[in-house]
């Protein structure tokens, strides 16, 4: 790593000679963004090969990112319409920050959302769920693009992260960013018992993949997940005591006698017997 001292006998400029001393001590960076601003411009210095990279910079799970009810609520009260319509597409369309901020109308039919991700490029069809529905049915369509800001303009990606922190602190949240949705809503729908493949079809995600980002990133030792597994599983025991409890007592015939008499049956069959 290069100190301050070279890097300014080589001539770096002084705005990346301030950034670069935090460096050295962002390795193991606890914010996925600021982590990767770091990385830019790790990346910037080294192709003028003034420093080494040092590889990647963030590590860790991400089980603690999700937003739980009460942070969605206080957003969705105290956010303006135009963020507050990001956060249902996030919600549920379960797809990244850029594509959504390129998501034309002429993609919404009205019951569908179609696009293309620009990540993976795949091509998913999401329906539409009511509570979105009736929100992008009371926008205002001011631009081809369905989210703008409050001059009814596309937004740009500093534009709208810088609007969105402004709306997060307004409303209280903490350590919580927008990238945070999509994997929100993965374990939203996880947590309602759907399978892999019922959220692939939703995420374009292969399942493989989606199973690596439950089981290694969001979902370990989930109370929830385990409550409703607990769930299913005591509805199934359930089941299967009544089911064999209806078979026990149901009469069997065979050879066209009866195979089982209850205990009248059989007190009766005794005193005919005796009278003969």
């Amino acid at each position: 790593m290069a100190v301050v001292g070279e890097l300014e006998a080589a001539g770096v400029p002084q705005h990346v000679r301030v950034v670069t001393p935090a460096l050295a001590t962002i390795r193991w960076c606890p914010a996925p963004d600021k982590a990767l601003f770091f990385k830019k411009s790790l990346t910037t210095l080294q192709c003028q090969n003034y420093v080494t990279f040092l590889g990647k910079l963030h590590h860790g799970s991400r089980a603690s990112k999700i937003w739980n009810d009460e942070d969605i609520e206080r957003f969705l009260k105290t956010a303006s319409a135009y963020l507050r319509l990001a956060m249902l597409l996030a919600l549920n369309t379960r797809q990244r920050q850029g594509d959504l901020l390129r998501l034309p109308w002429s993609s919404y039919d009205g019951a569908t959302i179609k696009l293309r991700q620009g990540k993976t490029g795949a091509y998913v069809p999401i329906p539409v769920a009511a509570e979105l529905r009736d929100a992008l049915d009371a926008t205002p369509r001011r631009s081809p693009i369905i989210l703008t800001n409050s001059e009814g303009k596309p937004w740009s990606e500093s534009g709208f992260q810088g609007a969105w922190g402004k709306a997060t602190a307004r409303a209280g949240v903490r350590g919580l960013t927008f990238h945070d949705l999509p994997g929100t809503a993965v374990v939203t729908l996880a947590r309602a018992g759907c399978t892999e493949v019922e959220i692939y079809s939703i995420i374009g995600h292969k399942p493989s993949d989606v199973q690596a980002i439950l089981t290694t990133h969001y979902l370990p030792r989930d109370a929830e997940v385990a409550s409703n597994a607990i769930s299913k599983l005591n509805q199934h025991r359930h089941k299967r005591r009544t089911k064999n409890s209806r078979l026990r007592s149901r009469p069997r015939q065979k050879s066209g006698k009866l195979e089982r008499l209850n205990l009248d049956e059989i007190n009766w069959l005794g005193r005919e017997a005796a009278r003969q």
